[in-house]
């Protein structure tokens, strides 16, 4: 085949979400992601939630039958939690994650939006804003809280904590040998806090045993462009994930969503 030809036939094969080589759907989001996860057979008995506030349905919707534990620091996202608690199996725990059992001081915006960049971490330098508003919260332990549970099986883990998502995953070693996945968002970039940046985190967890196993939802800021934040799921490096090497062919399955892409783009 011409080159150029090949060049752009994978161009457009991108425009339908398909790789030319892989012949594959790619996923771009968490709910695609924990889709993926279902497919392969995988049911968490526990789901736990760090940093709930508005909820995180994109895994609620997916994984229905589940049991929920909810960690979230800010009384103002309770209403919602207590909703999520009635629609699902669920435990609400009001308080921070972290390594250790003990009070902290949180910082947040006043505006309900802002209020989702709720940090237990220090800003650093004069670019930390000085309107934040701050109390004094109990931090707990995931695996002293999921151990209060008393339910066997399975744990997902999901962490969005603005930086302090190390921590919660120290806080979990107890558990680790039932967590099978962990999402984290990692940062790229220093935005004024004391977070961990991608490289320290991927370190932090293969010296856990858990390598990258997929990444979705990333987005850039707007000073350049660049790629600033993304969620990366890791599994165990020994685990279900990874017992098979090998890289596959096309299945029959894989055949028929890039026929399904194609039809949607082809409008027949």
């Amino acid at each position: 085949m011409n080159p150029y030809m090949k060049y752009r036939l994978k161009r457009w094969t991108g425009t339908v979400g398909v790789r030319a080589r892989a012949l594959q759907l790619q996923r771009k989001d968490l709910r695609q992601f924990c889709a993926h996860l279902r497919t392969t057979g995988f049911h968490p008995s526990i789901v736990v939630d760090v940093g709930v506030a508005d909820g995180t349905f994109e895994i609620y919707t997916v994984f229905p039958k589940a049991h929920y534990l909810l960690i979230e620091p800010l009384e103002e996202f309770m209403p919602g939690m207590r909703w999520m608690a009635r629609h699902y199996r669920a435990d609400i725990a009001l308080a921070a994650a972290g390594a250790e059992e003990r009070d902290v001081t949180i910082r947040f915006g006043q505006a309900h939006e802002e209020m989702h960049g709720a940090t237990v971490i220090p800003s650093l330098g004069p670019a930390a804003p000085s309107n934040l508003c701050s109390r004094t919260i109990a931090m707990r332990r995931v695996d002293s809280l999921v151990d209060g549970l008393r339910r066997a099986g399975p744990i997902l883990l999901k962490v969005d904590t603005q930086g302090s998502e190390l921590d919660v995953v120290r806080g979990a070693t107890g558990v680790l040998d039932r967590i099978e996945v962990i999402i984290l968002e990692v940062s790229l970039f220093n935005f004024g806090h004391a977070q961990p940046q991608m490289v320290e985190v991927v370190k932090f967890m293969s010296d856990l045993g858990y390598v990258p196993y997929d990444m979705f939802d990333g987005y850039n800021r707007p000073l350049d462009n660049a790629l600033a934040q993304i969620d990366i799921a890791f599994v165990k490096a020994d685990g279900r994930f990874r017992r098979d090497a090998s890289f596959g062919q096309l299945s029959w399955s894989g055949a028929w969503r890039l026929m399904l892409g194609l039809r949607r783009v082809l409008k027949v």
